[in-house]
C-alpha cells in the first residue's frame, strides 16, 4: 500500500475539522435561538431539506454559517482524500474515505431536515452520523500513517 504526505495531511485535516464541526453544531444547538422561529415551506422532504440548506447558507446566524461552511470543507477534504487514495491505489484509504463521505453527506442532510422539521430524531441521527464519521476519520488517519512493507 502506498501513501503520500498529501494523504497524511488530508487525513490529519479531517481530524482537525471534525471537532470544530462538533463545536459549531453544539454552539448552534445550545445558543442559537433563531432556529426555533424558522418556518421552511415546502411539500416534500427533499424540497424542505434543500430550502433548509439554502437558509443555513444565506440567512442563518454566524455559528450556523460556520457550521455549514465547515461541513462543506469537510466534504471537499473527504473528496480530495478519496481521489488521492484512488490515485495511490490504496484501497484502505479510498474505501474508508468513500464511506466517510457518504456518512457525512447523510449527516448533513439530517442537519437540514432538523432545521426544516424541528424534530429531535434528526438531531439524534446527525449525532450518530457524526460519531460514525469520527471513527472512520480515525481509521483513515491510521491507514494513511501505516508503514508499508
Amino acid at each position: 500500500m502506498k501513501t503520500s504526505p498529501f494523504a497524511k495531511f488530508l487525513s490529519v485535516l479531517l481530524l482537525i475539522l471534525l471537532p470544530l464541526q462538533y463545536f459549531f453544531g453544539m454552539a448552534v444547538t445550545l445558543f442559537d435561538n433563531t432556529l426555533d422561529n424558522v418556518q421552511i415551506p415546502g411539500t416534500g422532504f427533499f424540497e424542505r431539506s434543500r430550502l433548509a440548506f439554502d437558509y443555513a447558507q444565506k440567512h442563518g446566524s454566524l455559528m450556523l454559517q460556520l457550521h455549514y461552511w465547515n461541513a462543506s470543507l469537510l466534504l471537499l477534504v473527504g473528496l480530495a482524500l478519496l481521489f488521492v487514495g484512488i490515485a495511490l491505489r490504496n484501497k484502505s484509504i479510498w474505501i474508508q474515505t468513500l464511506l466517510f463521505d457518504l456518512v457525512l453527506f447523510a449527516t448533513a442532510h439530517f442537519g437540514a431536515a432538523f432545521i426544516a422539521y424541528h424534530d429531535e430524531y434528526y438531531s439524534l441521527a446527525m449525532a450518530a452520523g457524526f460519531l460514525v464519521a469520527l471513527g472512520l476519520a480515525i481509521s483513515i488517519c491510521v491507514s494513511a500513517f501505516k508503514k508499508t512493507s
